[in-house]
C-alpha cells in the first residue's frame, strides 16, 4: 500500500507543530487551558506537550530555522486575536511546505516505503 508523505505529516509533523506551538504560547503567558483553547486539544494534551510526552518526536522540526520561525509567527497570532479557522490552516500548511521542501521527513518515508531511492518529489518545485 502507498503510504504518502501527508501520513507522515500527521504522525511526525503534526504533533511537534502542536507541542512547539504549545510551548510558544505558555512562554507567551497564557494558560494551559487558554493554550488548548486556541489550538483546539484539551489542557491535558496541553500539559503532555509541554512534558514531551506528546509530540515527541519534535526534535526532526525544532531544528530547523525556517520552521521555528513560522512556528513563532503562528503562536503570535494566536496570541494576538482569536485566529479564525482558515488562517490556521494556512499556517499550518506553510509548516508542511517548508518540511517538504526541505526533505525532513524523506528519511522516515523511505523507511516505510521501497522504492524512494533517488526520489526529490518533494524538494523540487
Amino acid at each position: 500500500m502507498v503510504k504518502p508523505y501527508c501520513e507522515l505529516v500527521v504522525k511526525e509533523i503534526l504533533p511537534g507543530v502542536r507541542a512547539l506551538l504549545a510551548g510558544e504560547l505558555i512562554k507567551s503567558g497564557l494558560t494551559q487551558a487558554k493554550a488548548a483553547a486556541k489550538l483546539g486539544v484539551t489542557q491535558a494534551a496541553i500539559s503532555q506537550y509541554t512534558r514531551e510526552l506528546r509530540g515527541w518526536k519534535v526534535q526532526k522540526i525544532s531544528k530547523d530555522a525556517a520552521i521555528t520561525a513560522e512556528i513563532q509567527k503562528f503562536s503570535k497570532k494566536l496570541v494576538e486575536s482569536d485566529t479564525d479557522s482558515v488562517t490556521m490552516h494556512g499556517l499550518l500548511c506553510n509548516v508542511c511546505r517548508i518540511a517538504r521542501s526541505r526533505g525532513l521527513l524523506c528519511e522516515g518515508h523511505r523507511q516505510v516505503l521501497a522504492g524512494l531511492d533517488g526520489c526529490k518529489l518533494c524538494i523540487e518545485k
